[in-house]
């Protein structure tokens, strides 16, 4: 079995499917139809660039079609369907990484940019794909750095390998799996509304009954307000909460139309968003101590860490996108919403990056681009804002208006960009019985994203040593697209890290099997 692609030098592409040479076709009248001008058709044998040489006077030939087009195609389709197979036969693709990896480990068990580079280049021999499928490589390594130690592991390797090639497939025109999009109104589908929960610009949420009697929230948009990308950004949203089944994750469960509206039916979360946390908090007699505040933002980055690992990045992290499952303020249950400007890791920027100003980081402000590194930071403006109640109120503002650590003050969007690269937040308003919260936040809101800690190195910090037990639930899907990695149990099977066969051999004798 030929390799699809190659990767490195030309002589290393040998084993590589060439494209197919012709001669230079006949002399035709039309092209696809048209006249043509007086010119030469010559086929170059790599691109497929066609010249067109007018025919003798009187002759008529149909059309040529370019073989290298044809060729170009079934080579595509040949990819996709190569690294379909990896990702659903998941056990092929991890030992593959794990060989790949140890032959570019200088022997310290993690790799470094310049070794990271040597793993790309085996791994793209090896499966056949071509190294344009790993993007740029220096974000790529900001983005999949997991612990922040500057190194990559075997398991941070392979989370970038699986990011990679899902979006190198959907890029060759691959699909993820099919969104399933009915056509039916709010009656025909069984549910009765119940009453309004909110109104945004485009569209209205609503509480729900369905025909069995239980409650879910729908999320109605309307058709003649959104755009094709528009549409096409709500699928991705539905088809990215359908892939994460945490318990800190909105959970999703429709996404249907009718001849006004996309409908996306979810669960529904009773205990309000964090813009009235603490108020809600005291009605119940809940005092905000810091063992409570403690186990409250455990939560938040427990959900940033857990959606770092799957390769997404929420982008919009504010104080409405935060609410509590249910109404116990004495065992709050914080859930992460709106996954509408998520983004998927190392994705490239289009514009004027997704996010809310007075929340987005310096970095984000500065690049257009995204890191997991910005999501703590925002996390650190919310958890801040509401501990010294400077929470921005919703609607116009002026100048005088308070709320917002970067905002208030501020006149322009440019001088709230401003103010996040320059201000230094207000830890002085930090509460003065949570100094290690506070000490943990001059790290998080660092303007420099390299001095940032990740989610992880968050949860290990001292002021999270003791917290109260959290909520028994799923943290990941049964989606085959999902991803757990690569752990122990997996690296000690003898299969994986013997080495009875070179791993290009062995890799491609269980894909042809499949």
């Amino acid at each position: 079995m030929a390799l699809l692609w190659g990767g490195g030098s030309p002589r290393s592409q040998a084993s590589v499917a060439s494209p197919l040479r012709v001669p230079s076709p006949l002399r035709v009248s039309y092209v696809n139809g048209q006249p043509t001008p007086k010119k030469t058709i010559a086929y170059n044998g790599h691109g497929g660039v066609v010249r067109v040489r007018s025919p003798a006077r009187g002759t008529s030939r149909p059309p040529i079609v370019s073989v290298a087009a044809v060729a170009s195609s079934e080579h595509t389709a040949r990819v996709v369907d190569t690294i379909t197979k990896l990702l659903k036969g998941r056990d092929i693709l991890k030992k593959t990484v794990v060989q790949c990896f140890k032959r570019a480990d200088p022997g310290t068990g993690s790799l470094s940019l310049q070794d990271l580079k040597q793993f790309r280049d085996y791994l793209s021999q090896v499966i056949g794909v071509p190294l344009e499928a790993f993007g740029d490589l220096v974000n790529t390594y900001l983005c999949f750095d997991f612990d922040g130690n500057g190194f990559m592991e075997v398991n941070e390797a392979y989370k970038l390998v699986k990011f990679h090639l899902c979006e190198y497939r959907k890029k060759l025109g691959g699909k993820e799996g099919p969104v399933d999009l009915p056509s039916t109104t709010l009656q025909e589908a069984g549910f009765e509304v119940i009453e309004e929960l909110g109104r945004g610009n485009q569209g209205v949420v609503h509480l729900v009954t369905t025909s069995d009697g239980e409650q879910v929230c729908i999320k109605s948009l309307q058709k003649a307000q959104m755009t094709a990308s528009g549409i096409e950004e709500l699928q991705e949203e539905f088809q990215t909460l359908r892939n994460l089944d945490c318990g800190q994750v909105a959970k999703v469960f429709q996404l249907f139309q009718d001849a006004q509206h996309y409908y996306m039916v979810l669960e529904p979360y009773f205990g309000g968003d964090f813009t009235t946390l603490l108020s809600r908090a005291r009605m119940q007699g809940v005092m905000k101590s810091e063992r409570w505040l403690q186990g409250l933002f455990r939560q938040c980055f427990d959900a940033l860490a857990f959606l770092h690992q799957q390769a997404i990045m929420h982008c919009d992290i504010k104080e409405p996108n935060i609410m509590l499952k249910t109404t116990d303020f004495h065992n709050p249950h914080v859930v992460l919403i709106d996954f509408g400007v998520c983004r998927a890791m190392a994705a490239k920027p289009n514009g004027m990056p997704s996010g809310t100003l007075g929340y987005m980081p310096p970095e984000t402000l500065s690049n257009f681009k995204w890191f997991p590194r910005g999501d703590i930071f925002s996390m650190g403006v919310v958890i801040m804002q509401v501990l010294t109640d400077k929470i921005p109120p919703s609607g116009p503002r002026t100048v005088t208006t308070p709320g917002g650590i970067f905002i208030e003050g501020c006149a322009t969007m440019k001088e709230i960009i401003q103010a996040t690269k320059t201000r230094a937040p207000p830890f002085h308003l930090m509460p003065a019985g949570v100094p290690g919260l506070t000490q943990l936040l001059r790290a998080v809101l660092a303007k420099a994203m390299q001095q940032r800690p990740t989610a992880p190195q968050v949860l290990k910090d001292a002021w999270f040593y003791e917290v109260p037990d959290l909520p028994s639930e799923p943290t990941r899907t049964k989606s085959e697209w999902a991803t757990i990695g690569i752990t122990k149990s997996f690296l000690a099977r003898p299969s994986v890290m013997g080495e009875d066969l070179p791993p290009a051999i062995a890799a491609l004798q269980e894909i042809h099997a499949m």
